[in-house]
């Protein structure tokens, strides 16, 4: 059965691409006027897998379910979003439906149609102990990124557990109904785990990079709610553009 709704992409204020799903699993991406107007032929703006082409033509179904699987989590995890979702999950599109929102690159999916996602949803205000239970769900594979269901709709490769945060004028908050994160929180191994202080090499190697010229991304240790963890820039965000 062929999905009803598509999915528009956005991309830094344009609409880049229309997804679909036939209903078999083959997810396909179309680029739009737009895209190709601002960026041009041949552009791997959104990825070195999808260069865009022009509108009439149609990216391989291949490259297209390859790049939207990277931009999901893995494991435990990505289980638990599905649940949530109520989707299988390896089903990309569905998942890419539910939690596409805020992904890596800065790409937001959402329903065919929709207006231009600016400042889509809020900053919920929390504490440090409400980020210190988030991080312990997650290291505890509950819902993955700290997640509410349907709430916070955003998706993040990897296995190591971690949640989103947004950074506000008054301190950290949840991303609710899709608002744009600013900040990756990863949990740090366990005190007595062999990889306890993989955290402090991972912020001293950030250091060293920034002082090189090698990056902008910036990563500091903090503790909440007795969780320790590293808490790193998002390299597509910037704050003052995330403002609630």
């Amino acid at each position: 059965m062929t999905r009803n709704i598509p999915l528009d992409a956005w991309l830094y204020g344009t609409q880049v691409a229309t997804i679909t799903d036939d209903g078999g699993g083959r997810v396909g991406l179309r680029w739009t006027d737009d895209a190709y107007d601002r960026w041009g032929e041949g552009t791997r703006v959104v990825s070195e897998l999808l260069p865009i082409s022009r509108p009439a033509q149609s990216s391989h179904h291949h490259r297209v379910e390859v790049f939207l699987e990277n931009l999901l989590p893995e494991g435990n995890a990505r289980q638990h979003l599905a649940a949530d979702a109520g989707v299988a999950p390896d089903d990309v599109f569905g998942m890419i439906d539910a939690y596409g929102r805020d992904t890596a690159g800065a790409l937001v999916f959402v329903p065919a149609g929709s207006a231009e996602p600016v400042r889509a949803g809020k900053p919920q205000p929390l504490t440090k102990e409400e980020i210190g239970r988030m991080l312990a769900a997650a290291g505890r594979n509950a819902p993955a990124l700290g997640a509410v269901p349907h709430l916070q709709s955003t998706s993040l490769a990897g296995i190591q557990p971690k949640i989103v945060l947004v950074q506000t004028r008054t301190g950290w908050a949840k991303c609710v109904d899709g608002h744009p994160s600013t900040h990756i929180a990863k949990l740090a191994h366990p005190p007595d785990s062999a990889a306890a202080d993989v955290v402090h090499t991972e912020v001293a190697c950030l250091d060293l990079a920034r002082a090189l010229g090698l990056t902008s991304i910036s990563g500091e240790l903090a503790v909440f709610g007795g969780q320790l963890a590293i808490v790193v820039s998002r390299y597509d965000r910037l704050v003052s553009n995330c403002f609630g």
